[in-house]
């Protein structure tokens, strides 16, 4: 039988091994990605410096959020986050179709925080945002530096409450708008049958449920004899990539839609099983048609399976992935670039349309083109 003093040293032999055990693994696992064990040590020397000495005491959990959101920003990708609490709460939120805000989905162009597209019905529609808008201030906090999920909380809030925003227009304007928040519940998809067998569909964003929306629209054109279909991605700032490779099926003839390549080369490719496209197909893009957009619009034009018309995309061909971490915290970082069905990367470049037409508020030119040449097509 043990004595206490034996059973006491036991219990302290046990507490080094594990901590030894632990404390080793911890600094092996962050000494393979940052390159030297040293490395580690320096992250728990510093916090154990805060820790002991700094003037007031600050918690373990504020330092440990702390230091991995530096890791995150440290990487200079504004679509690379770490989240934790109500940023990682609206960011599961945004894709299923409704959230609380204004109603905008923005990116960076030229180190500058902008407005991909305004949501169509929103108050960031109403208030007169226009794709390419630069948000050069938020509630008077500069936007400079400022992570993409950050800026986006600091935006969002409360249906009723307020958020003023300086804004630099593509004219070069500068003006200050106020925007009350909404609950911001959407309709990703509008269709209506045209004249000459033509049918309109517009989809503003792939959310979870825009692929069985679209199957039931067209199931209509079906009904109504129609033979060729407008796709207007305009102002469509992407979302759900599977949503967007899905609705590829009905449109993309059987093959590559889209491949993502990670840092190693290993790529995954997304395809269409569908044999035969059953629609003469005319796209309309813009500046503010990016990601999942871009990728469907990208499918299209590589194949010949339609005709592309309008702007330039906006060009953000990258893919994020989150890890969620536990206790309401996750890690958002880029993890792939996407390539065209002919291998093409567009991220900072855009697509161009084979027919480019330039837009005026009197008159929807663009739409207009598109009927043309759809019907030429029948």
């Amino acid at each position: 039988m043990l004595t206490k003093r034996q059973a006491f040293i036991g219990a302290i032999i046990i507490i080094i091994v594990t901590f030894f055990l632990t404390a080793g693994g911890f600094v092996y696992m962050l000494g393979s990605v940052a390159g030297e064990g040293v490395l580690a040590l320096k992250l728990f020397r510093v916090m154990n410096i805060i820790h002991s000495r700094y003037v007031i005491d600050v918690p373990a959990g504020h330092l440990v959020d702390g230091a991995l959101d530096g890791m995150a920003r440290s990487l200079g990708d504004p679509y690379s986050a770490y989240l934790y609490g109500k940023d990682y709460e609206e960011l599961k939120s945004g894709t299923q179709g409704h959230f609380s805000g204004i109603g905008i989905v923005m990116g960076f162009k030229d180190g500058q925080l902008v407005v991909v597209a305004p949501i169509e019905g929103t108050p960031a529609a109403a208030a007169g945002l226009q794709a390419e808008d630069k948000i050069l201030k938020i509630d008077g906090e500069p936007t400079k530096d400022m992570a993409m999920d950050i800026a986006a909380s600091k935006i969002k809030g409360p249906k009723g409450t307020v958020v003023e925003l300086q804004i630099l227009t593509a004219a070069g304007a500068q003006k200050t708008v106020s925007i009350e928040r909404s609950d911001i519940e959407y309709k990703t998809v509008a269709a209506k049958v045209l004249e000459n067998g033509m049918g309109y569909m517009r989809i503003s964003m792939f959310s979870d449920n825009t692929f069985e929306t679209v199957g039931k629209e067209l199931s209509k054109f079906d009904k109504e004899g129609v033979k060729g279909v407008i796709l207007d991605l305009r102002h469509n700032p992407g979302g759900v990539l599977g949503s967007a490779v899905d609705i590829s099926q009905y449109f993309v003839p059987k093959g590559p839609v889209v491949s993502l390549v990670d840092r190693a080369g290993n790529k995954t490719v997304y395809y269409s099983e569908n044999g035969n496209p059953r629609y003469k197909l005319v796209v309309l893009v813009d500046n503010g048609s990016a990601s999942a957009s871009e990728i469907l619009a990208g499918a299209v034009q590589d194949t010949g399976t339609g005709v592309i018309v309008g702007k330039k995309t906006h060009g953000k061909g990258s893919v994020q992935a989150v890890f969620d971490l536990g206790g309401c915290s996750a890690i958002k970082i880029t993890y792939a670039k996407y390539y065209t069905p002919k291998g093409r990367d567009i991220n900072g470049v855009g697509i161009k349309p084979d027919i480019e037409v330039e837009n005026y508020p009197a008159k929807d030119m663009q739409l207009e083109k598109a009927k043309e040449v759809l019907k030429e097509m029948l």
